[in-house]
């Protein structure tokens, strides 16, 4: 299971969760096979990463997918949720400032 902003989506990739809106309402089940008809609906609403089943590399190279079952995930998550806890995680600037927050992070993590 892995999160993917919407520029790195690939035809074809499979949901591993549910894709909400702001208000939570379900757009898309997982377990759908996603299509770029499906990432230009989710970036109307709003929608700026969707967690896939599938592995896939991302466009740029440099750029490494995150693995949201290791260890570095999981205590980078915990330190940035105690961080975050007063700002509105529904809110795409916010999560988007979550998610770069947590890449850095990782990637310091493992650099160390």
């Amino acid at each position: 299971m892995r999160f993917i902003k919407l520029k790195d989506i690939l035809p074809g990739m499979i949901l591993a969760k549910d894709v909400k809106d702001l208000s939570g309402r379900v757009l898309l089940i997982a377990g759908n096979r996603l299509s770029e008809n499906h990432t230009k609906i989710f970036r109307s609403w709003g929608i700026t990463e969707v967690c896939t089943e599938s592995e896939a590399a991302p466009k740029d190279p440099e750029k490494k997918m995150i693995d949201t079952e290791s260890p570095e995930y999981k205590k980078a998550e915990k330190e940035l949720q105690d961080l975050f806890r007063y700002t509105d995680m529904n809110n795409p600037v916010v999560k988007e400032m979550f998610q770069l927050s947590l890449e850095r992070k990782i990637l310091k993590m493992s650099s160390s």
